[in-house]
This record gives structure tokens, C-alpha cells and sequence, in this order.
């Protein structure tokens, strides 16, 4: 009758990764990518074609990105468990995304983003292709990546803060 599946299948035009491969490849990575033409190696076998790519952030600790743009890809990331703080680094303005938000960085936003530990984001980016440009922190920038008490630093009433207010 069935088989049994592998963690990763393509069969007659449908790929799967399986929730077992994923869990099993966030733990002791930070991020895997489910799908697209990927340039780097990862633990997951993710599914390699398309001209987006998807993946899974997973944060067991309190953690801060290394602040960065994108200068031809779009980030659209929903996440999935948690919270994360956005700092965009051209405005200032600092979002807090809880567990059912859905947020859009545009192709050129340099921004800093840190997230709660338990917290979960599912991604894409669109086109694919690692495009990255890590921007080095000044001094001010990294006390905001480094102050990772975000009970203090989330405001209850408001999805977007300023900046004075979470320092």
C-alpha cells in the first residue's frame, strides 16, 4: 500500500520535509532553511528549487542578530512563538512582534533584531540567493543588542515604540 517516507521526499511533483527533520535540525541550529536554491550547506535535506526561499529561526535563548540589509531581497516572516524586537536602523522605530504577527523588511532596510528565548519565525525571502550585508555595530547599536531584558523592553499597548522608550 504507503511507504514509508524519508525525512525529505519529491514523488510526482509534491516535496515534504518532514516536522521530525525539522525539529531534529534546529537542535544546535539557530536557523534552517526549508526550501530554494540554497549556496551554503545546512543539516537539513531541504528542498533546493524555486526563486524563494523558506526557512525556520529558532531561539532557545535570548539572542540578537547580527544587524545587516538585504540590498535585492524582501523578508516576509511570521512568527510562529515568542517575540522578537526589530529595530530599524534608518528610522529608529523599534517593532515588537509577538506570537500571530506578520512583518515585511523591504530590499535595502538595514535593521537589528533580537528575539525572546522559545521564540519561533517562519521566513521567506524572495528572489533567492544570499545577498547579505552585515553592517558593524557602533557603540550605541550594540548596547541595544546586548540589553536582552525584554520584559522591559516591550511595551503591552504598542506594536511600535520609539526608541527612547526601550533603552
Amino acid at each position: 500500500m504507503g511507504q514509508l517516507e524519508h525525512p525529505r521526499t519529491e514523488t510526482a511533483g509534491v516535496g515534504v520535509v518532514r516536522s521530525s527533520a525539522i525539529e531534529e535540525s534546529l537542535t544546535g541550529n539557530q536557523r534552517q532553511y526549508l526550501a530554494g536554491p540554497l549556496g551554503r550547506p545546512q543539516d537539513l535535506e531541504h528542498l533546493p528549487y524555486g526563486d524563494v526561499e523558506v526557512g525556520m529561526s529558532s531561539y532557545p535563548v535570548d539572542t540578537a542578530d547580527q544587524p545587516h540589509l538585504h540590498p535585492q531581497q524582501r523578508e516576509y516572516q511570521y512568527i510562529l512563538n515568542g517575540c522578537a524586537l526589530l529595530l530599524n536602523l534608518d528610522t529608529g522605530q523599534i517593532h515588537v512582534l509577538r506570537t500571530g504577527d506578520f512583518y515585511v523588511v523591504e530590499p535595502g532596510v538595514a535593521h537589528a533584531q533580537k528575539q525572546e528565548a522559545g521564540t519561533r519565525i517562519l521566513f521567506f525571502k524572495h528572489p533567492a540567493g544570499n545577498d547579505k550585508v552585515l553592517i558593524d555595530p557602533d557603540a550605541e547599536l550594540t548596547g541595544w543588542l546586548e540589553n536582552l531584558d525584554f520584559h522591559a523592553q516591550t511595551p503591552k499597548s504598542s506594536a511600535v515604540a520609539s526608541p527612547q522608550e526601550n533603552q
